[in-house]
C-alpha cells in the first residue's frame, strides 16, 4: 500500500512539474504580446509571441499621427523578433475625412492591404484631409496599394461591416478613456510620456526587461 501510494505522489509530482513548465513557456512564448487595449480583428505586424504587444490608437487626419509614422517604423524595424505592432482606430469627430479614412483601411485590410494604406493615408494627409472629393482620393489610393478595384468598389458600396468594425474600436477606445490620438499601449499599459522614439523604446526595453 505504501508502495502504490509512492507511485501515485511521484505521478503526481511529475504532473505537476509539466503543468508549471508549460505555464512558463507560455508565458515566454507569446502571452505577453496578448492585449486587451486591441482585439482579435485589429491588424497586426510582427510575430504572435512577441514579448511585448505595442497597441496603437490611431487617427488618419491627425497631424500627430502622421508625424509617429516614422517612429513606428524605426521601433517594428528594431524589434523584429521581440515587438507585434496592433492598430486599433480611433477617429476624431472634429476631423471630417478621418470616418471614411478608417472604412478605406479596413477594406484594405479585408484585401490584404491594410499596412500599405496605413502608410499611404498617413504620407499623403495633406491631399485628403480637407477635401470634398476624399473618397474619389481613397479610390485611388486603394488601386495604388493593390486592391482589386472591383472588390473595393463592391465594399464601398456595402460599407456597414467596415464602418461597424471602425465604431467598435471607437467605443473599445472611449472605455479605455482614450480623448487623444496618437494613443500607445504597451503589454497593456498606457504610455503617458511624449510620443518619441526615446521615451517608446525606453517603455518597451523595461517592457521586455520584464518578461
Amino acid at each position: 500500500m505504501k508502495k502504490d501510494t509512492s507511485i501515485i505522489l511521484g505521478i503526481m509530482g511529475v504532473v505537476i512539474v509539466v503543468v508549471v513548465w508549460l505555464i512558463a513557456a507560455g508565458s515566454h512564448n507569446g502571452t505577453a504580446a496578448t492585449s486587451s487595449a486591441s482585439d482579435a480583428l485589429a491588424p497586426t505586424k510582427g510575430p504572435a509571441n512577441a514579448k511585448v504587444h505595442l497597441v496603437e490608437y490611431g487617427d488618419f487626419q491627425c497631424p500627430a499621427c502622421a508625424g509617429a509614422v516614422s517612429i513606428i517604423h524605426t521601433l517594428t524595424a528594431a524589434y523584429p523578433d521581440s515587438l507585434q505592432l496592433s492598430f486599433m482606430h480611433f477617429p476624431l469627430s472634429q476631423h471630417q475625412n478621418a470616418f471614411a479614412a478608417a472604412v478605406t483601411a479596413e477594406i484594405a485590410k479585408e484585401n490584404g492591404h491594410f499596412w500599405e494604406m496605413y502608410d499611404m493615408l498617413y504620407a499623403n494627409q495633406q491631399s485628403w484631409e480637407n477635401s470634398p472629393n476624399a473618397l474619389a482620393i481613397f479610390k485611388d489610393f486603394a488601386t495604388v496599394v493593390g486592391v482589386d478595384k472591383a472588390k473595393y468598389q463592391q465594399a464601398v458600396a456595402n460599407p456597414s461591416k467596415y464602418q461597424t468594425r471602425v465604431r467598435d474600436n471607437q467605443q473599445k477606445g472611449t472605455n479605455l478613456q482614450i480623448s487623444g490620438t496618437p494613443t500607445f499601449f504597451i503589454n497593456d499599459k498606457i504610455y503617458t510620456g511624449e510620443i518619441t522614439l526615446k521615451g517608446l523604446k525606453e517603455q518597451i526595453d523595461t517592457a521586455m526587461h520584464m518578461q
